[in-house]
């Protein structure tokens, strides 16, 4: 009999993940509106202190205090076993497919050409009928630090993007055809960028929204996804995923947070020993990964993602920032009820 061959594990590195505190409270507001409009100075990396905390620039107007709880974490390299993870059962997916654009510096280009190859890679990897994308974002290294007033830089917090209600809101916003009995909205405020130094917070998501958000039914299942790819070779602050099999709702804490031009609600979450954290290893241009926002169904999938940047401790010192881009889509599945 031939001896049994060994599955050699997949390689782990260890690193810190930051967390919100299991003892801590709801978040308070975080405002990232300048009192004067004067240019923020930019930050190297957006970090759970900066984004609950007290901003570290004096020209943003912010009441909240600073709190983390940061916990070392084994991070499993999925490199070569991608096939194991997948998008309704961990909530990410690794795939790999060449892109058609290769600097992203044209944002004509990106919004066609770009925009209508991720629709078709969303669409193949989820099943769904219909794809409509609605923001992207590029991280790289800011030409100027001194002068750029918002600059998208790595996100070394455990977060969701979009919580529950700010979910249901932007689609109602953006794919109205998809819901049978939406309600003119009264409340315009959401999205409103308004500002006066010594107002008084408002609930980011007031009474009367979240009545429309329950009165209002999509007639179909929704996903928001995200789409994220390598613009150069990743050599420094990857991204990794928390597998949503091991997340406890509970354990998932919205974030209010106004801009300059809206109003919204992101997520982040508490530790626990459960946690299993994926990244890939040295991810090329060619690589992509999708990984859920939200997913309206309510039973037997994934139905949200976290995930952060971390620090690779095995990365160079004094890489580069990393450059990549992402961008966020409704996939609708018009075969699929919604699960009310």
């Amino acid at each position: 009999m031939a001896p049994a061959r060994l599955t050699p594990e997949p390689p782990q590195v260890r690193t810190s993940m930051h967390y919100y505190p299991r003892a801590a409270g709801p978040p308070p507001l975080k405002d990232f509106r300048a009192k004067d409009n004067t240019p923020a100075v930019q930050p190297t990396k957006i970090s759970l202190d900066s984004l609950i905390g007290p901003s570290p620039d004096p020209a943003f107007k912010d009441r909240s205090v600073p709190i983390c709880d940061t916990r070392e974490v084994a991070v499993t390299d999925v490199a070569g076993i991608e096939d194991r993870f997948s998008l309704d059962a961990n909530g990410f997916q690794f795939l790999t497919h060449p892109s058609v654009e290769k600097d992203f510096l044209d944002e004509d280009v990106i919004k066609s050409a770009f925009y209508e190859e991720s629709s078709a890679i969303i669409k193949k990897a989820t099943g769904a009928s219909r794809v409509h994308i609605f923001s992207h974002l590029i991280r790289r290294p800011a030409p100027d630090r001194a002068v750029v007033s918002f600059h998208p830089v790595p996100a070394h917090l455990v977060h969701i993007d979009y919580a529950t209600d700010a979910s249901r809101l932007r689609i109602q916003d953006l794919v109205p055809d998809i819901f049978a009995n939406l309600k003119p909205r009264l409340d315009h405020t959401y999205y409103q960028p308004t500002y006066q130094p010594d107002e008084q917070d408002p609930v980011i998501v007031s009474d009367y929204l979240r009545d429309v958000i329950a009165s209002a039914r999509p007639r179909h299942r929704f996903i928001i996804i995200n789409l994220w790819r390598p613009i150069k070779p990743i050599r420094c602050d990857p991204l990794a995923f928390l597998d949503a099999s091991t997340v406890d709702d509970a354990d998932i804490i919205p974030v209010p947070l106004r801009y300059p031009d809206r109003k919204c609600e992101t997520c982040v979450v508490k530790p626990s020993d459960d946690h299993r954290w994926y990244y890939k290893n040295a991810m090329q241009p060619d690589d992509l990964v999708l990984f859920k926002i939200f997913d309206s169904k309510k039973h037997g999938v994934a139905r949200r993602t976290p995930h952060s940047a971390f620090t690779d401790p095995t990365s160079e010192e004094g890489l580069p920032q990393r450059e990549s881009i992402e961008l966020r889509a409704f996939a609708i599945f018009e075969d699929q009820p919604y699960e009310p």
